[in-house]
Parts: structure tokens; C-alpha cells; sequence
């Protein structure tokens, strides 16, 4: 994952950011690259679901990718660690 800046696990797709392709997951050339393949991947998301801020862009994430029914708790939790360091 770290050798292929494969971040969050994107699979083939037609968005044009990564390099290559091995065993149906992209490889990016860069971070920059993968980044630039989630921003993306987020505008088509909120663009096709008419999503307009950040909570419901969480709720989104939380309804298709979670697993864990305490992932919205704690994905609130990591996201105000990380926006401390940012401010």
C-alpha cells in the first residue's frame, strides 16, 4: 500500500491518476497522485449524491464503508485530532 501510494485502496478506475495497475488495485507514481485521484473520486461522489458539506459527506462514508458501527464516533474523534495540528 505505502510502496504503490495506494492509500485508500482504489481499484482500477478511469480517472487517469495512477500509473499502473496490479492485481485489479492501482499504483500511483506519487502521493500527490493518489490525492489528487481521491479528490476526484470525493467531487463525483458529492456531485452524484447531491452531497453539499462535510457532515453529510461523513454520513455518506459511514453508510457505504463502515463496517463498524462506532466508525462515525470515531471518525469524528480522528478528525478533530487532525484538525488540531492544522490550526
Amino acid at each position: 500500500m505505502m510502496k504503490s501510494h495506494n492509500w485508500f485502496g482504489f481499484r482500477k478506475n478511469g480517472r487517469g491518476f495512477q500509473k499502473r495497475i496490479r492485481k485489479g488495485y492501482g499504483e500511483y507514481a506519487s502521493a500527490q497522485m493518489m490525492l489528487a485521484d481521491y479528490q476526484a473520486w470525493e467531487t463525483d461522489v458529492c456531485l452524484r449524491y447531491g452531497i453539499k458539506n462535510e457532515e453529510q459527506f461523513r454520513r455518506w462514508i459511514c453508510r457505504h464503508y463502515a463496517a463498524d458501527p462506532d466508525y462515525p464516533t470515531k471518525l469524528a474523534i480522528n478528525l478533530a485530532e487532525v484538525n488540531k495540528t492544522w490550526q
